[in-house]
């Protein structure tokens, strides 16, 4: 935990902590075992065809405002291709964060064409409409790990998927995913150019929790709250007061973590809603919270 983070409102007291920590100490050794086994397994997958989307689906969605003032339908398309996995996730070994069992299909990929991965979500957006019968409003762009990371998606590819958003006449916000350290106002500016000025882009980060214990020693999540704290303030500075009514950010926040109960996990995310008020209205910047209830799937 950094020493920024110590200043941070703790939502558990120190005894609940420390018992949370020997828990931890206990159960890491199998856990990291078995994160790198299944890491190293994957890295042995079948050859991928990386101009096939790695999947599509769709869901219900807040109604999004059209450039007449209209709301739309309250559906959202879901897409990702295939990529080189989560640079946090290479990084650990397989670890990543706590939570989290994905990349594993891409695991021994070390390079994708960008022309693939531009050609993949189109295929993945024409998928979903050929379903549905209409394009959603709300594209969610969400390939494991950071879009705004370059090394995982370049900005070749980058541009290219932005650019087939802004030719769908049906497409109103589109929704990417990143970690906080990749994400820069300019490249904000450069990904809303490139979109319809009717269109808006929204990046979901995985704050997972407002609690300094909670993300950094339960759910690993790589980075510190004040670092989150830092990014957002330096993307608010560099956003013009036009842009920044295009542009939003969406927190995940992961409900009833590991060794939480279920009060503990309700005042977690009720502090999330709260703190994100706080991020709103210091930024100037439109957030929203996307509460994740924990499941147990395949691979965690």
């Amino acid at each position: 935990m950094s020493l920024d983070d110590q200043n941070k409102t703790q939502l558990l007291p120190e005894e609940r902590q420390a018992e949370i920590s020997a828990l931890l100490r206990s159960d890491l050794p199998e856990r990291r075992a078995s994160c790198r086994k299944i890491w190293e397994k994957g890295g042995k997958a079948k050859e991928i065809d990386t101009r096939k989307p790695a999947w599509a689906t769709f869901a219900t969605a807040n109604p999004v405002r059209t450039k007449d003032g209209a709301k739309s339908i309250g559906v959202r398309g879901c897409i990702a291709i295939h990529k080189v996995p989560c640079a946090y996730k290479i990084e650990t070994h397989g670890e990543g964060c706590s939570h989290c069992g994905l990349s594993l299909d891409d695991a021994g990929l070390t390079y994708v064409p960008p022309a693939d991965q531009i050609y993949a979500a189109g295929t993945a957006i024409t998928n979903i409409t050929n379903a549905l019968g209409y394009t959603p409003p709300v594209i969610e762009f969400i390939p494991d790990g950071s879009s705004l990371n370059d090394d995982e998606i370049s900005p070749e590819a980058r541009t290219g998927i932005f650019e087939i958003a802004a030719k769908n006449d049906a497409i109103i916000k589109f929704a990417i995913e990143s970690r906080p350290q990749y994400i820069t106002a300019q490249e904000i500016k450069r990904l809303l150019s490139l979109l319809r000025d009717d269109q808006s882009l929204e990046i979901y980060i995985g704050l997972e929790s407002t609690d300094p214990f909670v993300l950094n020693e339960i759910i690993k999540k790589g980075f510190t709250i004040s670092q989150f704290e830092n990014k957002i303030m330096e993307i608010a500075e560099g956003l013009t007061p036009e842009e920044k009514k295009r542009f939003s950010f969406c927190t995940y926040h992961l409900f009833k973590p590991p060794y939480l109960g279920e009060k503990e996990s309700i005042e977690a995310a009720v502090a999330m809603g709260s703190q994100i008020k706080e991020y709103e209205a210091k930024t100037g910047i439109h957030f929203s919270v996307k509460y994740e209830p924990t499941v147990i799937s395949d691979t965690t």
